[in-house]
């Protein structure tokens, strides 16, 4: 399903672009179009999706991944709960301590015979004899030769040696008593599956060792190994049908399958099965009822036979890594068993399609996430949690009896997350620097940094919603400029009008201020916006760099007049007006055309002060401030020259406003003296 609607989705992405291409509509577009046109999350998302389903399968092919998907397999063995000890089995282990009794190693042929016979007391099921004898170590040649020949004695020999051959003893056993005891593992030298059938190069067939075992043991109870019903090649064991290894079973690509391989389900890691020392029977120190009626596997436990074998178990064991054969032989017959009487189900895998789309399935999930989610904390803790999600699936199915792909999965999701991520981190990049280019041309680079920070709070609905605030608003205005427009021809008029504007508009961004709009000759700026400032002395800060704004655009005016009486340009005079008070900001306009706006009567005021008393112009730059605003500074209005030009009321205003005249800063000495 999640395949399906993400196939749609994209296809609608794709027609949807068609049409604009074609018509151009100005109305009519979908979600998804306008997912697709304005933030290319489709094609972006497809794109990272198939890319990261390349890497992975074509690393799954070459077998790359298959390393971490056998660890994570044996690692679950490992936490697995082993099953109850296996009663049916015991193993007869030479160990260490019976090296150091023996009188000679290898047993000399009276020692193994006399094994086997007091073994053969207790009436087991079935003996079977992990033990290599090519060549006679007597005495005893002729009682071992005996003891070999009970129909419920089982020997070994290699695939390589020839069946049925003589074993020095003047007599053979039966073809059907003899089975290979060869022990089959990966390149990585662990043991993960069992070989049950094998041929030599004359075509031979061979039957296991462990198999041989499991049938003797079965014959009272009327099973054996037939064919099955759902394919004459396969193997029927009692109530399971032994499906054989294919090349691509499980997480393998090239896996070796000749013979007829099962994987091996281990039953646990130690005290899977009862071990009696080899001395113990000797001595003969073992009640006849733990043998009866049991499977008995005599074999060597000691480390120095270097019979020995890595399992999935190897790399949590401390004191010894590497599993004895006759155990592990054990480990064959008990799932043999169990198989046979229902107990257990062969492991099972995917077909090859069920994998792809395993894996193709959380490849999308990756993507869909970094691309849902843009905030880099909140995605980074999200594909965690797919990988958990992965892992979890697969560790709940591998006790299920299931090996699935997780290395793969886990890879593909990461490599779409991080594809989706990169692509768009970078996009992110390029859109900040956009931002921060096209904040940078109306408000200071702080002003801009905080808008961008802030952005997912500041826009809603891809407009800038309303909010009420305290700014200090800045009007400014050229004196007579109708006149001097007049003169000039209109390309003169506009280079001298920019070249008076731009060093207005520094002055405003070199103060963290906002250009809101040039109002022809001059500019309507704001310090406090569109940041909310709350505190008193923020307020305080923004009214301060609004009258140092004023003051620096006095100084910068008699240079601009020198500069341009040497040009033979008009020279000028300006008035600025200042005022404190609640406004209200946000986007005008609508859908074709937005602007960012201030309303409130602080505006109004401001706009008054800078055209009010016209005739009083005591200095070159005539700057104005209301009360508000000195209220606004407190202490800091004593930095200023303030000079009083009383209580008036404003053009279209009905209240009237205390207005002062701002000639200068004073000096620190002139502040200290006062």
């Amino acid at each position: 399903m999640i395949a399906c609607r993400f196939i749609s989705i994209w296809y609608e992405c794709i027609i949807s672009r068609l049409i604009v291409r074609v018509n151009r509509p100005r109305v009519w577009q979908t979600r998804w179009e306008t997912w697709a046109k304005t933030d290319e999350g489709g094609p972006r998302l497809v794109l990272a999706v198939a890319i990261a389903l390349g890497l992975v399968l074509g690393l799954r092919g070459q077998g790359l991944l298959l390393p971490i998907e056998r660890a994570l397999y044996d690692r679950w063995v490992q936490l697995r709960p082993a099953r109850p000890l296996d009663d049916r089995i015991v193993v007869v282990g030479i160990t260490e301590a019976d090296l150091r009794r023996l009188p000679t190693w290898p047993l000399t042929d009276d020692l193994l015979a006399a094994t086997i016979d007091r073994i053969q007391a207790a009436k087991p099921a079935v003996i079977g004899v992990d033990l290599y004898r090519n060549l006679r170590r007597p005495p005893g040649s002729q009682a071992l030769a005996r003891a070999l020949q009970a129909p419920n004695v089982i020997t070994i020999q290699s695939i390589d040696g020839n069946p049925g051959s003589p074993i020095a003893y003047g007599s053979q056993p039966p073809l059907d008593r003899v089975g290979f005891n060869d022990v089959i593992y990966d390149d990585d030298g662990v043991v993960r599956r069992a070989l049950l059938l094998s041929q030599n190069e004359r075509g031979d067939l061979f039957q296991s060792f462990a198999l041989l075992v499991a049938l003797t043991y079965l014959q009272p109870r009327q099973i054996t190994a037939v064919e099955s019903p759902l394919n004459n090649n396969w193997m029927q064991l009692g109530q399971s049908t032994l499906i054989p290894l294919e090349p691509d079973a499980g997480q393998y690509q090239d896996l070796d399958a000749a013979g007829y391989q099962i994987w091996l389900d281990y039953r646990g890691r130690q005290n899977f099965v009862d071990v009696v020392p080899l001395h113990n029977v000797l001595a003969a120190q073992v009640e006849p009822d733990r043998l009866a009626g049991k499977v008995v596997l005599l074999g060597t436990l000691a480390e120095s036979s270097r019979d020995l074998f890595f399992t999935p178990y190897s790399p949590t064991e401390r004191y010894q890594a590497r599993m004895a054969g006759v155990l592990l032989h054990a480990q064959i017959v008990s799932q043999l068993l169990d198989l046979a009487d229902g107990r257990r189900r062969l492991p099972w895998f995917w077909t090859a399609g069920q994998e792809i789309a395993w894996i193709v399935v959380w490849t999308m999930v990756g993507g869909i996430v970094a691309q849902g989610l843009p905030v880099l904390a909140r995605s980074s803790l999200a594909i965690g949690g797919v990988m958990g999600a992965i892992g979890c699936a697969g560790l709940g199915l591998f006790y299920g009896g299931a090996w699935i792909p997780i290395a793969a999965p886990g890879l593909g999701a990461a490599l779409a997350w991080g594809a989706v991520a990169a692509v768009r981190g970078q996009q992110a990049r390029q859109q900040r620097q956009m931002a921060m280019k096209l904040l940078g041309m109306n408000a200071s680079p702080a002003v801009a940094k905080t808008l961008w920070r802030d952005r997912h709070r500041v826009i809603e609905s891809g407009r800038l919603p309303g909010q009420k605030l305290v700014a200090t608003i800045v009007f400014t205005d050229i004196r007579n400029f109708s006149t001097i427009a007049e003169r000039l021809d209109p390309d003169v008029l506009l280079d001298w009008l920019n070249d008076y504007l731009d060093v207005l508009t520094r002055e405003v961004l070199a103060r963290d201020g906002v250009v809101n709009k040039f109002t022809g000759d001059g500019i309507l700026a704001m310090f406090g916006a569109p940041i909310a400032r709350t505190k008193p002395i923020e307020i305080a800060d923004d009214a301060e760099r609004a009258i140092d704004c004023a003051l620096a655009m006095r100084a910068e005016l008699i240079r601009l007049n020198q500069s341009w009486h040497s040009r033979r340009l008009p020279v000028i005079q300006m008035r600025v007006g200042i005022y404190t008070g609640e406004v209200v900001v946000g986007s005008l306009g609508g859908r074709d055309r937005l602007e960012y706006g201030v309303l409130g009567d602080s505006t109004n005021v401001a706009s008054r002060l800078e055209s009010c008393m016209k005739e009083r112009q005591p200095d070159n730059c005539r700057i104005l401030v209301g009360d508000a605003t000195v209220a606004a500074l407190g202490d800091r209005a004593e930095q200023f020259l303030l000079e009083s030009w009383g209580i008036t009321t404003l053009k279209g205003k009905h209240q009237r406003v205390s207005v002062y005249h701002v000639s200068g800063r004073r000096s620190p000495d002139t502040h200290l003296s006062n």
